[in-house]
């Protein structure tokens, strides 16, 4: 069903990244700066090595770290890269990502608000009329809303079951969700004249923040609502509509508004992202480079694609 696979597909992405914060500075051309913090359970390997021994905790929190900038998308530079396991025995992640076109950006599974997404989809969409300058993004990493489909014989039928499947798996999602918190920052070139799903803190400053908790009840919400799943159902979007992006009427249960997106009116860049991204390379340390060179190579032989316009140099 469409509401329990939803909740299935972010359950997956989110099971290993408990909480992520982005402060992301945007320029009115699509290119940026984002201050990335994750902190994650588990990660790399342990590195036992016998009996007694103590595992070691800086090759855990390296390999959790190359994880993460090997399955970035669309950064071209990095600076201020940090990582190590706290005391809590969680990884911790923090780095500056440089990217030309944040229609093409993402670090980690779900990071940022929800705002990347697993398997290098992105999620984000830029665009310009005039000079206004609208950024969307689509929760569930998909380009198309759900079209309609087939509608049941049996709506009320449909309707009992589609609830009867999200009970079953109310549990498991919950105990995967429940520690997952995330929340992004989004300072823009210009001044923000509409937000949804966003809050405008100041002129040209906008902030979002949700939990696991959050996402499982506005889906319960969504699932509990007679007059919303007769609606999907008789448009046939009770079904399994992987890969499209949920209806609005979803989107409003679980973040407050049937759209998640910031408009503003473009006005000077916020930084010199040509002039500051050759500076970064310039300064990169050269383990740094070295340990980005390795995710990359490592995230290619996994399959998976790691799109750092242009060399580090």
């Amino acid at each position: 069903m469409f509401l329990p696979f939803a909740a299935a597909g972010a359950a997956l992405s989110l099971a290993s990244c408990i909480d992520s914060d982005e402060k992301v500075m945007l320029n009115p051309d699509g290119s940026g700066k984002s201050l990335v913090k994750i902190k994650i359970a588990g990660g790399g390997p342990l590195g036992f090595g016998g009996a007694g021994e103590k595992p070691n905790l800086d090759e855990m929190a390296k390999q959790t770290a190359m994880g993460l900038l090997g399955g970035a998308s669309g950064v071209e530079a990095w600076s201020d890269v940090k990582y190590e396991v706290n005391d809590e025995g969680m990884t911790e992640f923090s780095g500056i990502a440089y990217f030309p076109d944040i229609t093409k950006y993402s670090v980690g599974s779900m990071s940022g608000g929800g705002m990347t997404m697993e398997g290098g989809e992105k999620g984000w969409t830029m665009k310009k009329e005039g000079d206004t300058v609208t950024l969307s993004f689509s929760p569930m990493g998909a380009a198309e809303e759900a079209k309609p489909g087939e509608p049941p014989a049996d709506i009320d039928a449909e309707i009992k079951k589609a609830r009867a499947e999200f009970q079953q798996g109310k549990a498991m999602m919950a105990g995967i969700l429940g520690g997952f918190k995330t929340a992004v920052s989004l300072k823009v070139g210009g001044e923000i004249t509409a937000a949804e799903a966003f809050k405008k803190t100041d002129s040209n400053v906008a902030s979002m923040a949700f939990t696991g908790t959050d996402l499982l009840n506005g889906m319960e919400k969504a699932m509990m609502d007679d007059e919303l799943m007769r609606k999907l159902a008789a448009k046939g979007q009770l079904g399994d509509q992987s890969g499209e992006a949920p209806p609005p009427e979803i989107l409003e249960k679980i973040y407050g508004a049937k759209e998640v997106k910031v408009a503003f009116k473009a006005g000077d860049p916020l930084f010199d992202y040509k002039a500051e991204v050759a500076k970064v390379k310039a300064n990169m340390p050269a383990d740094l480079k070295k340990m980005i060179e390795d995710a990359k190579a490592a995230a290619a032989d996994q399959g998976g694609a790691l799109d750092i316009p242009g060399d580090i140099k």
